[in-house]
């Protein structure tokens, strides 16, 4: 039993706790510990095709918009390795994912505060010392260890979505999500028939590198959607949506309203990069002029989603509801990758402190404003499990740097990291001076009342 009382204990280690172990690696007086049941850093290892590209740029790392002159930055690394000169000529904004999974490897390995091979079983709360206890599988020496805080950060990521109508049938050949696309991609050949189904960046990513197999080794594909293929929004005033401040704004909306604003913002975090759609697109183009019979082997088929999966032989038949038309159709296909998303669900190992829990009324973790779930607002922090309370921006790799500047101002009760302001240009809230309630004839009224010279 480790008999230390750590301030701060993180489960699981990804990007965002990955980012807080090293911007609390120098704080003097905190101690640290972060535990991962897996034996190394690994981060979606099944989406790593040597040529896929991030969705955020460079310089949003694990600490550099905290601390730009931190040893753990994206350049830091880079020099480290003898590549920034390189990097500086390429000019590309957006990082290569695999390379961004090396610089996370690269610091993870440099840190002192990180443990794998952990497993979190059970987390306690002890009433009379004010401290959790959490019990973790120690996958090395195969007994189970208790580890004693006073706060904790859960970063233990999302989970592959599988439709419903999918979830019974997942244990058939063929049939997996794209979280595990690389693991399963050279059985693909075998069947020469592939349905992808999803419209987001995994999907756009899969489908065009198994364009580079057709028609010698994927004979038939498909890419069928229930949306359209639409491209993320990355201009300019939609970026500052990913600020502190569209952070504010949308916190202090009502439930329903977030609710609804949300089920409107697919394309600020759901779309394909327009880089690759122009790819998949100039693809295509090509293929045709060699290729006449593409037009019967590859399909992209918007507005279909997905309502049954039966085994058929060798492979699967598929059943889909066209939303527009409103009528269904059946397909045959020799494979079939979920490119659905993911999902937090809660996780198993709180359950012994779920009475120390906030939830709204739908049953989700009700995260404050400083991130922390818990009815006391300072003990249990989440990274990454706040899309409803604090908006679509919470997978953001940049401002989860953001996040960990509150959660370690929070914890040590003053200002560590300066949070700054006037970040952006625009106001998502309603301008100041006119009361929400006002009528508008009054609020006219008032309006010219305010900019009119007095005689005189």
């Amino acid at each position: 039993m480790n008999e230390t009382t750590y301030d701060l204990l993180g489960i699981g280690i990804g990007p965002f706790n990955l980012g807080l172990a090293a911007l609390t690696e120098n704080i003097s007086g905190l101690k640290c510990l972060f535990l991962d049941e897996n034996n190394s850093f690994s981060w979606h290892a099944g989406m790593l095709m040597p040529w896929a590209r991030m969705q955020v740029p460079f310089h949003a790392d694990l600490v550099t918009l905290a601390d730009p002159c931190n040893k753990y930055s994206y350049l830091s690394f880079l020099k480290a390795k003898n590549r920034l000169f390189r990097f500086t000529i390429l000019e590309k904004y957006f990082p290569l994912r695999s390379e961004y999974d090396d610089y996370c490897k690269w610091v993870a390995i440099q840190l002192k505060t990180l443990c794998f091979g952990f497993r979190c079983e059970r987390v306690t709360y002890d009433n009379n010392l004010h401290i959790y206890k959490v019990f973790a599988w120690n996958t090395y020496d195969k007994q189970t260890e208790c580890f004693y805080t006073k706060h904790l950060v859960i970063g233990i990521g999302s989970v592959p979505h599988v439709p419903e109508c999918a979830r019974d049938k997942m244990p058939l050949p063929y049939l997996f999500h794209s979280s595990a696309y690389l693991q399963c991609k050279e059985a693909l050949p075998d069947k020469g028939d592939v349905t992808i189904i999803g419209s987001g960046q995994s999907a756009g990513e899969i489908f065009y590198d198994l364009l580079e197999q057709y028609p010698h080794q994927i004979k038939k594909l498909r890419w069928l959607t229930r949306s359209t293929f639409f491209p993320m929004d990355y201009s300019k005033f939609s970026c500052e949506m990913t600020s502190p401040e569209y952070v504010d704004y949308f916190y202090s909306l009502d439930s329903a309203l977030k609710e609804e604003i949300l089920s409107r913002q697919a394309h600020l975090y759901k779309g394909i990069n327009t880089s690759l759609i122009d790819a998949i697109y100039d693809k295509l183009y090509l293929l045709s002029l060699t290729h006449p019979s593409l037009y019967s082997d590859i399909s992209l088929n918007n507005h279909c989603e997905l309502k049954e999966i039966q085994p058929n032989g060798s492979g699967m038949s598929l059943r889909f509801f066209h939303r527009e038309k409103k009528q269904c159709f059946e397909l045959a296909t020799g494979a079939v990758i979920l490119a659905t998303g993911y999902e937090y669900p809660f996780p198993s190992f709180l359950q012994s402190v779920r009475e120390r829990l906030s939830f709204d009324d739908e049953g989700r973790l009700a995260a404050q404003r400083n991130y922390s779930i818990d009815k006391e607002g300072r003990t249990i922090f989440v990274q990454n499990a706040e899309l409803h309370t604090h908006g679509f921006n919470s997978a953001d790799l940049g401002l989860g740097v953001y996040r960990n500047i509150i959660i370690i101002n929070t914890l040590l009760a003053r200002e560590h990291y300066s949070l700054g302001d006037g970040n952006i240009f625009q106001t998502f809230d309603a301008p100041a001076g006119i009361p929400p309630d006002m009528p508008l004839k009054e609020a006219i009224q008032d309006t010219f009342s305010r900019v009119l010279i007095p005689e005189g």
